[in-house]
């Protein structure tokens, strides 16, 4: 057996194992995001709009089950605009946070580019500075964590503008506290809007998220623009596996192993860069990754996908929601409520009801039209069906 410690392909390929640049990891930035054009844009438009600085002209959701690449698209956007000069802020949504406290300070933190000739205090005020020809702290006093949240930002942004910075702040899993954050956000972007202020805001979520908010129709959510994020097609696989393979080692991926990947993954975002993380380490010639090379990657592959699917499996409640869950693998993954009634022995779709939220809220499955249910997951039925 090699030692990888000694053998610089320890997986039998020809490539470095080091120089592997798909990123398979949760939230990481792949190199090729594939398909996902539209999304991309709207966050460059933004990123180019801040370097100015000037007034962004929307504010992107970007939407879809984990998995999909949102958070990694919020990352990307950030590396571009701080490498622009643009002062970057980030928040993933805590429903736990109801003061909203741990947010505003984590926002003050991120926000050190702006402060660092101030005093050290800014850094533990929710509410902290007030531009009025000179700089002057002052306590909030509201006991609203909304109007808290809206008062920092609305402080940062004008010594941004006194600055001549602009700011960007993205808003990761925001379905997790979606009536607490959403609206005062909306606002302060509102706000400076109405100011031609330079400050930009993405925010990501799942399926469904800021669906209140747009369907109310206030005039501070004119500029909220949705993006949902699904699973990618034979093309979009392409680009994801092609772009790195001809830029990193110039080889070439053929239309049959592109097909034979996306078959396998299911055009799921994650497991492509996962294809493509294991043919670059089994890579057995220079010329070309061919079917034969999908199929010695198989087996590493499975392997991981496996363990994939067996934390998701942990994350199902134990009673009704398991059996429903085995339910709808039955049915290859996608089924009317109807039937997975009949066959769990119910008589009506009520008593589905908590066990089905609950899977919804965890993100294992999602209603894709009225009375239906599915895995959000592709391949998860065949395992389930196989392991349990």
């Amino acid at each position: 057996m090699p030692d990888p410690f000694r053998d610089d392909h320890p997986a039998g390929g020809i490539l470095p194992a080091a120089a592997n640049p798909f990123r398979p990891g949760a939230g990481k930035v792949p190199p090729a995001f594939g398909g996902r054009m539209q999304p991309l844009l709207a966050a460059k438009s933004i990123v180019d709009r801040l370097a100015v600085p000037a007034d962004p002209v929307t504010m992107p959701v970007l939407r879809g089950f984990r998995g999909m690449g949102k958070t990694a698209l919020m990352a990307y956007a950030r590396e571009h605009a701080a490498a622009a000069g643009t002062v970057t802020l980030h928040i993933e949504a805590d429903p736990s946070d109801t003061s909203l406290a741990s947010t505003c300070a984590g926002m003050a933190r991120d926000a050190r580019p702006l402060t660092t000739d101030l005093p050290a205090a800014f850094a533990k005020r929710l509410a902290a500075l007030d531009i009025t020809g000179r700089v002057e702290f002052h306590p909030s006093s509201s006991t609203d964590p909304g109007s808290n949240i809206e008062a920092l930002l609305h402080d940062l942004v004008l010594l941004g503008d006194a600055q001549r910075r602009g700011i960007l702040l993205t808003v990761d899993e925001a379905h997790e506290a979606e009536d607490l954050l959403l609206k005062p956000l909306v606002r302060a972007l509102h706000r400076h809007a109405q100011d031609a202020r330079a400050f930009g805001v993405i925010i990501s979520g799942l399926p469904g998220v800021a669906d209140t908010l747009m369907e109310a129709g206030q005039t501070y959510t004119e500029r909220l623009a949705s993006y949902d994020l699904g699973l990618l097609d034979e093309d979009g696989c392409a680009e994801a596996l092609r772009l790195p393979f001809a830029d990193d080692a110039r080889i070439v991926v053929t239309d049959a192993a592109v097909a034979a990947v996306h078959a396998e993954a299911g055009g799921y975002p994650w497991f492509v860069q996962l294809w493509g993380a294991h043919l670059w380490n089994c890579l057995q010639q220079a010329e070309a990754v061919t079917v034969d090379d999908v199929e010695r990657a198989r087996p590493n592959v499975e392997r991981d996908t496996g363990a994939f699917y067996a934390r998701r499996w942990a994350r199902v409640p134990d009673g009704r929601a398991r059996g429903l869950v085995r339910a709808l693998a039955g049915a290859s993954g996608r089924a009317p409520l109807r039937t997975l009634l009949a066959e769990l022995g119910l008589e009506r779709s009520a008593q589905l009801g908590p066990a089905r939220a609950e899977l919804i809220d965890r993100g294992l499955v999602f209603a894709p039209s009225r009375g239906w249910l599915a895995f959000t997951v592709p391949g998860f039925d065949a395992w389930v069906r196989e392991h349990t």
